[in-house]
């Protein structure tokens, strides 16, 4: 009985965040919005950087044309925690991001170089 709780448990959960993630998109929403909601734990909230690289840089391991972008988004990197977003996300909205991505490279980031 204790295990059968624990699972309903961790099931409630997992609805209750999924649900939460997809109520937090509306339709319309910006690219700085969509990249606040999915990227900032990661990349920060003005791409310095955390627990993965900043995104405000010239030289990008995997590429920053926005296709590279779209591919990094879209498939994730293997045996990295960059998630792959295909099936999260629609096609536009990770186009969106990796243009707000791609525009944003004009900023600097206090402390950090580019």
């Amino acid at each position: 009985m204790k295990n059968y709780l624990q699972d309903m448990k961790r099931r409630y959960l997992l609805i209750l965040f999924f649900g939460l993630t997809i109520s937090l998109y509306a339709p319309g929403q910006s690219a700085n919005q969509l990249y606040l909601i999915y990227c900032t734990t990661c990349h920060g909230q003005n791409m310095e950087g955390g627990r993965a690289t900043t995104l405000i840089k010239t030289k990008w391991q995997h590429g920053g044309s926005l296709d590279s972008l779209i591919k990094t988004i879209s498939n994730g990197i293997p045996n990295t925690q960059m998630a792959k977003f295909e099936g999260v996300l629609t096609a536009k909205q990770i186009e969106d991001i990796a243009a707000y991505i791609r525009k944003s490279q004009k900023k600097t980031v206090p402390g950090k170089k580019p």
